[in-house]
């Protein structure tokens, strides 16, 4: 593990105890650093929890609070399930939601079109394009409801 410990701080920029330590080396297409360990390719943001501050749970995720996927700073790591990771996401306002996100299908302007319009929601969802059951939990606010 020492050696390990070594060869992961060479590729941080460690700052001071409450600033973002950045990761030097390999990122993923998010921006989070990379470190291959037993032939094994890990997150290293995970990795430094591993070091500084012992085993990650078993389905438990390493968050950041400081919202900086390259941040290796043990003081800005904790663990989290995936709902707690996603909640936190959405309470900074960093979750992408609407026609913002990746998978929608309609855009903000169609959806304000739905809840205004008077037709049954079958109809909407053959003028939409989508089904019938995305157009009523649309009308019910259950989706889309920052609009």
């Amino acid at each position: 593990m020492r050696r390990l410990e070594e060869r992961f701080w060479s590729k941080v920029d460690k700052g001071g105890p409450d600033e973002c330590w950045l990761w030097q080396a390999a990122t993923d297409g998010w921006g989070y650093g990379q470190i291959k360990v037993a032939r094994k390719t890990r997150g290293a943001h995970r990795i430094s929890y591993e070091i500084t501050k012992g085993p990650i749970p078993d389905g438990m995720c390493v968050c950041h609070h400081c919202d900086n996927a390259s941040c290796m700073n043990p003081n800005h790591l904790f663990l989290g399930t995936q709902q707690d990771n996603m909640s936190d996401k959405v309470q900074k306002g960093r979750a992408a939601t609407g026609e913002h996100n990746g998978r929608a299908k309609l855009t903000d302007y169609e959806v304000r079109q739905i809840r205004a319009s008077d037709k049954t929601q079958r109809v909407l969802g053959l003028d939409f394009g989508v089904d019938q059951a995305l157009i009523g939990r649309i009308k019910r606010r259950q989706i889309w409801t920052h609009i």
